[in-house]
């Protein structure tokens, strides 16, 4: 007998199941129960629920509808092989074998046309592709359409778009694969199935126990068949979700949400129908009315009731149990989603964080940011558990990393990036006897010279490119390296127009430096191995021993590596099976391997370590107090649609085939029935760019014109808007309530008069509070930071680093540290007169120079910059060198160190490449104050040169008689900087002091088109600077405050002891 139970709550289905004899202890405690799960998760929170009720839980056996479909399979089989050639792997590479056959593949001109249309040296990546397209197809045939293969192979053929030619393959597949066979192993799985259920209607297969089926939600027909089989002889309990409590009449309405979110419910009852004179059912219902005047439960009680158009009164909580949530990034959305769970907290203290669910459709783009919100906590705020669902996936695992990296990089170009990824790992370096610190060293050395990508000169040459080993190459590198250890140079030193690098001298370094090389020519020999064609058993080997040779013994005795090996050994189990021994190319061989292990199960969630982050499918209609939705946007939820133009189920489908898209509908009709108390969604709703509106996902639209028409409440009402940033004042209103105390101090600053502006306001503060003392500040951190306010606050607050080597490295340009550099190494060639030195052939090998043109062009623009420098400084009577002037003074009880470079001995002289800045004189104006105070007896004018690329202008800084009382502004602006934005924007104060001879009006003017740019393409604008808007968005415009007078004095202080001179 087959007894069907129908609920809208899960939990009233675990209720019902624990009350049976099997469960509830009043049967045979030593024969197991079986229950078929759609996912483990699911089972999981069934053993908790089933031990919550019956006190225990034990002796269950949970398994997947595939899982106990095959172990029927085996009733009849009992050894039959886990891998079958029928399987999609050992099919992709059989069809690979087939469809290399140009007679073969001739005979489908669609498949030829495919092929044929792309480039000659890919063409065999595009049959393994094809293969792997037509396996993936055949293979969801064998699981809901066995039928049609079976007839297919008995000749019998529909006359329907491309039936035909799949039907001609698949008979020549399955005459492949069972030609040799005469076993049980000769037959694919549609057979296997089609004799299990023959098996099942003759009473041949023992169907001496009960089986329980809980939440299958839509599985297989031909599993669901042998369930209904299966309950002739035995009983069979299925446990089934619905949405509406009671039956429907034909022609009545039905609720909204339910006919567009309840596809699959339909498709459902299609498949759990059952023929009431062949089987004997014993149907049971049990529906639960949620009571309360919430509005959660107001839109649940009209579900289960089926009132399409319900009366209600005005919900007692308004929008605090149901809520919609758009955000600018995936960050702020997590960010937002720890606001809201904070709220939770507030508002009930019974809350735990075990009754917490938030699901996303996909959730690797969301872990970095998970783990950023929830794992750092900060300061004053609680640390909120949680559990991130997780496993052995290459997304957390190093080691699956690493090999994914490993086998990438024989195709790739050995970028710095890549390269330097894989050697930091910790499998890799310690493999080759080097700790963290020690790899850190030789990254820093290779940034010494400038590595962009290609192993040596023959490398490049494959990608037609300039092969001079002089060029940005890992073998240019090494040679410098190797020269400079043996002749132990100075900084600049230089041997044969080589720059030798002086930075590996003490025996540790070399030993490192040695340990790096062997690396490198591995890897060269790998490259070399890897392009040669071989027969796919024997790239098992090949890869086999490439890890051994790069993987430490200990990282291959983790726990990943085991997943790794078997995948190793599946490979080798399913190019037997198929057998591939035709050779191929190492990209062929490692494509599959590289996916296994990218989409390596990971484990499902867990339901009492804190707040559970997991995907959605395993956790849908488990009941949680809270349920939040993220990541809900428009493309990516429901999810697409992704099958070949020529797939037959989706051309001709049939209404209980599992359908992504109503599946992902009806998930989110579940999550509404199954939340107790609050409902939250989320989706990214605004350009980062512009702050223009994004559309949300249409499961989220049509969700949001319910609750409009629900509610009587304008949409727009409806979703609440998160503020761009954590630390926007609008976070902190009555609207959006953010908790971070930083963020909050931030945006205190982005106020005035309680009133949010579009730009950046300072508030009143008195700077003795902030202004602390008795402190160590690094003299370069000062001049950063009181420069450019903004990037400092960013800098320090946050540790915000938007540039730096860790991106991808221009060759073709350089950036201005870079500039800097070669300027000196020049300015003291220069100096030394060394005639001997062909400087652009140096500074083009030493790496640092862009390659090709644009190296050559560059090196002789900074060689007119040097020149114009060494004339200028002796015009002026002095004469030039480099100097570094330690600095160490206290100040206010402030520790300030670190040093000053001057390009002469007998006054502080500063050079600049580059055009005059705001934030170049004050750099050059407190090195000048430092310098002063230094040599009290000596002071005197301190000179900067600059713009030495065009027409050079030299700045006069006079004596002052109180420099102390002229930097402490500048200490107490750097206290204020580091701990909270100050609007003190340089170039715009300069203009506007500059100006003012002009009128305060046309000064103002001014000030504002500097800030804000004229329009015209080449034109700066203040404004513009990346961190000034990462911090206040783009656009912000001028305001008056500004210019306020405390930052007017700062800048007037430095211009009247300031002369210009051509």
């Amino acid at each position: 007998m087959i007894h069907i139970y129908r609920s809208n709550r899960l939990k009233e289905h675990a209720g019902l199941l624990a009350e049976l004899p099997e469960l509830s202890g009043h049967s045979d405690p030593f024969q197991s129960t079986h229950i078929i799960v759609p996912n483990l998760d699911s089972s999981r929170w069934l053993k908790l629920e089933l031990a919550r009720q019956n006190g225990f839980a034990g002796n269950l056996s949970f398994m997947l509808p595939a899982e106990w479909q095959w172990n029927q399979i085996r009733k009849l089989w009992p050894d039959i092989p886990t891998l079958l050639p029928s399987d999609p792997e050992p099919m992709a590479w059989a069809l690979f074998r087939m469809l290399t056959d140009p007679d073969y593949l001739s005979q489908f001109d669609l498949l030829e046309r495919y092929v044929n249309s792309r480039l000659s040296g890919i063409r065999e990546n595009a049959i393994f592709e094809l293969a792997g397209i037509l396996s993936s197809l055949f293979d969801q045939y064998q699981i809901y359409r066995p039928h049609m293969l079976l007839g297919w192979q008995q000749g019998s053929t529909k006359k329907r778009k491309d039936e035909k030619w799949q039907s001609r393959i698949w008979k020549d597949l399955n005459q492949f694969k069972s030609g040799s066979r005469s076993d049980e192993t000769g037959l694919n799985r549609a057979e296997l199935v089609q004799k299990t259920i023959s098996a099942l209607k003759n009473g041949q297969i023992e169907t001496d126990r009960d089986i329980y089926v809980f939440n299958p939600g839509l599985i297989p027909k031909p599993v669901a068949k042998m369930l209904e089989l299966w309950g002739r002889s035995s009983d069979v309990h299925l446990f089934l979700m619905t949405s509406i409590g009671q039956s429907r009449s034909s022609g009545q309405d039905i609720h909204p949400l339910i006919s567009s979110l309840g596809a699959e419910a339909e498709a459902q009852s299609l498949l759990w129908s059952f023929h009431p004179e062949k089987t004997r059912l014993n149907e049971n219902e049990s529906f639960l009315l949620p009571e309360g005047n919430e509005l959660l439960h107001l839109i649940q009680r009209s579900i289960v009731k089926n009132e399409p158009s319900p009366e209600i009164d005005k919900p007692a909580d308004g929008f605090e149990t149901v809520r919609v949530v758009s955000c600018h990034s995936r960050l702020r959305e997590i960010e937002a989603l720890y606001d809201f769970i904070m709220e939770c907290f507030d508002n009930d203290s019974s809350l735990s964080p075990e009754e917490i669910l938030v699901v996303t459709p996909d959730l690797d783009p969301y872990r970095s940011s998970i783990h950023t919100v929830f794992g750092q906590t900060e300061s004053g705020l609680p640390d909120i558990p949680y559990y991130l669902s997780k496993g052995i996936s290459s997304e957390e695992s190093e080691l699956m990393r690493a090999v994914i990296q490993l086998f990438d990089l024989p195709e790739s170009r050995f970028e710095f990036r890549s390269v330097m990824d894989l050697f930091m790992m910790r499998p890799v370096h310690t493999n080759f006897g080097l700790s963290p610190e020690d790899a850190a060293r030789v990254k820093h050395w290779m940034k010494d010279n400038h590595v962009h990508w290609g192993l040596d000169e023959d490398h490049r040459r494959e990608y037609d490119q300039p092969g001079s080993s002089l060029y940005h190459t890992w073998s240019a590198a090494m040679r410098r390296g190797w020269l400079g250890q043996l002749m132990a140079p100075e900084p600049g030193e230089i041997y044969r127009n080589a720059l030798l690098y002086p930075g590996v001298q003490t025996l540790s370094d070399k030993e490192i430096w040695a340990a790096f090389s062997g690396f490198l020519q591995m890897l060269d020999q790998f490259r070399e191995d890897a392009q040669k064609e071989r027969p796919p058993s024997k790239w098992v080997e090949f890869l086999e021993k490439s890890l051994s040779d790069f993987l430490s013994a200990e990282a291959m005795e983790a726990i990943e590596s085991h997943f790794i090996n078997k995948s190793l050994q599946r490979f080798k189990d399913t190019v037997d099976i198929a057998e591939a021994d035709r050779p191929v190319s190492y990209g062929i061989a490692t494509k599959w391997l590289k996916k296994q292990i990218s989409s390596a199960g990971s484990a499902g969630a867990q339901f009492n370590r804190g707040v559970t982050f997991t995907s959605m499918v395993p956790v849908r209609s488990i009941p949680f107090r809270v349920i939040a939705m993220v990541g809900l946007n428009e493309g990516v939820f429901p999810r697409k649609m992704t099958s070949a133009d020529f797939d037959l189920m989706q051309l001709y489908p049939d209404p209980t085939d599992r359908n992504r898209r109503n599946e992902d509908r009806n998930l989110f009709l579940e999550s509404i029935l199954a939340a107790e108390d609050v409902h939250y969604c989320s989706f990214i709703g605004r350009s980062q760019a512009d702050n223009e509106p994004v559309p949300p996902s249409p499961v989220v639209s049509e969700w949001i014109a319910f609750l409009s028409r629900f509610t009587g409440l304008e949409e727009k009402k409806i979703v609440t808007q998160v503020p761009l940033t954590g630390y926007s004042p609008s976070a902190y209103s009555d609207g959006y309530q953010a908790w971070s105390d930083s963020g909050y101090n931030t945006a205190k600053e982005l106020r005035k008069g309680g009133k949010s502006i579009n730009g950046l306001y300072r508030a009143d503060v008195d700077l003795s509070d902030t202004f602390k003392g008795d402190r160590y500040i690094e003299l370069h951190k000062l001049l950063n930071v009181v420069s450019n306010p903004i990037q400092g606050f960013l800098k320090e607050q946050f540790g915000a680093r938007f540039s730096g080597y860790d991106e991808e490295k221009q060759e073709f340009e350089i950036n201005g540290l870079q500039r800097h550099i070669l300027f000196d190494r020049l300015f003291g060639w220069k100096l030394h007169k060394r005639t001997d030195i062909d400087y652009e052939s140096v500074l083009l090998g030493s790496g640092i120079l862009p390659a090709g043109r644009p190296g050559k062009m560059e090196f002789r623009g900074l060689l007119d910059s040097v020149e114009q420098a060494v004339a200028m400084i002796e015009q002026a009577g002095f004469e030039p060198t480099l100097r570094n002037i330690s600095v160490e003074l206290t100040l206010s009880g402030n520790q300030i160190m670190g040093d000053i470079q001057s390009y002469s001995d007998s006054l502080y002289l500063d050079l600049r490449v580059a055009r005059k800045t705001a934030a170049a004189l004050i750099r050059s104006w407190v090195s000048h104050l430092m310098f002063s105070l230094l040599n009290p007896e000596n002071a005197g004018e301190s000179v900067l040169i600059t713009d030495l690329k065009n027409d050079p202008i030299k700045i006069v800084y006079s004596k002052t008689e109180n420099p102390s009382e002229l930097l402490q502004p500048y200490l107490e602006l750097f206290e204020e900087c580091i701990s909270k934005p100050v609007p003190f924007y340089p170039e715009t104060v300069l203009t506007y002091i500059e100006n003012l001879e002009k009128g305060e009006d046309a000064a103002r003017e001014k000030a504002a088109r500097a800030f804000e740019g004229t329009g015209y393409k080449y034109s700066r604008a203040e404004r513009d600077n990346l961190y000034t808007s990462v911090m206040m968005g783009t656009g912000v415009s001028f305001r008056d405050e500004m210019l306020d007078e405390r930052y007017c004095s700062l800048v007037r202080d430095m211009l009247q002891h300031l002369r210009e001179e051509k």
